[in-house]
């Protein structure tokens, strides 16, 4: 059984609060993402198309805000028992995981900007658009998007797997790191 995990060893509370709302707006997003083409009537569509661009800019907004409070708290160091390789892939993993949160809503930005309407964020806050209205530029921009998507789902599944393997099987790195509860 893990012995509880260290207050210093664990990442601060406030980014433990942006990882779990953050998380649980991403997979829900990409939840919603996946189920866009399906839903009808063409009012309820359009709708679940403006909540899954509102979360993708909440999911941008909370990155810079994580960004910052990962620069000023830091991150627990990882244990000098895991072999060099498992460290150096846990941080390209994370950059990844960082990169893809940024890119995924602004390459869905871009999408929406190809079209040339407006993005209200809450309803109310126009956003500018990235890019000049441009409709051949917007198969390749839904592409990108989407394949970014995918991208970030396969590394969450490694993130979350990693994680897991950890805890459970190695009992090298506890899920309280990032976690409340202990052992």
């Amino acid at each position: 059984m893990n012995s509880p995990v260290a207050p210093a060893a664990r990442y601060s509370p406030s980014l433990r609060l942006l990882h779990a709302s953050m998380a649980t707006l991403i997979l829900g997003n990409l939840w919603l993402g996946l189920s866009l083409e399906s839903i009808e009537p063409i009012s309820r569509k359009f709708q679940a198309f403006s909540w899954h661009k509102l979360i993708g800019l909440v999911v941008l907004a909370l990155l810079v805000a994580r960004l910052f409070w990962r620069w000023r708290d830091g991150a627990p160091a990882l244990p000098n028992s895991l072999p060099i390789w498992q460290r150096l892939a846990a941080h390209i993993g994370h950059g990844l995981l960082y990169l893809l949160m940024c890119a995924v809503p602004v390459s869905g930005w871009l999408y929406h900007s190809a079209s040339g309407l407006k993005l209200r964020w809450f309803g109310w806050l126009s956003m500018p658009n990235l890019i000049a209205p441009n409709p051949a530029l917007k198969p390749l921009l839904q592409t990108l998007h989407v394949g970014l998507c995918w991208t970030l789902m396969l590394v969450l599944l490694l993130h979350v797997g990693a994680a897991l393997k950890h805890h459970w099987w190695d009992r090298d790195l506890p899920l309280g790191r990032m976690f409340s509860w202990r052992g």
